[in-house]
């Protein structure tokens, strides 16, 4: 299943500070990119305003994403809260899907 997962300003977040200085963010880049690496993650990154990001997910269940986002460094220490949406996939630039589905 894919997931749309909306990251934002947790009550850890340091206010005044970009996201790309916010504590644990190495950690956070590492555990997403490992998720990445095992083929979970289709696309993630922050946006432009350093409010937050956003990743989308491919994994088995809405009970697995949740697993994996709640133990994100960023979410633990309390720095990023976050919405977990269902997604259909309609049109894609990545995956061979027609305009027609």
């Amino acid at each position: 299943m894919r997931f749309l997962i909306v990251f934002s300003q947790g009550n850890n977040w340091e206010e005044g500070v970009l996201l790309i200085n916010q504590r644990f963010i190495s950690e956070h880049i590492a555990y997403v990119r490992q998720m990445f690496n095992q083929g979970k993650i289709v696309l993630a990154g922050p946006f432009l305003d350093s409010s937050g990001g956003a990743i989308v997910m491919d994994v088995g269940s809405e009970e697995e994403v949740r697993t994996l986002i709640e133990n994100d460094p960023f979410v633990t220490n309390g720095i990023f809260d976050f919405q977990i949406k269902p997604w259909k996939k309609f049109f894609s630039k990545f995956e061979d899907i027609p305009a027609t589905s």
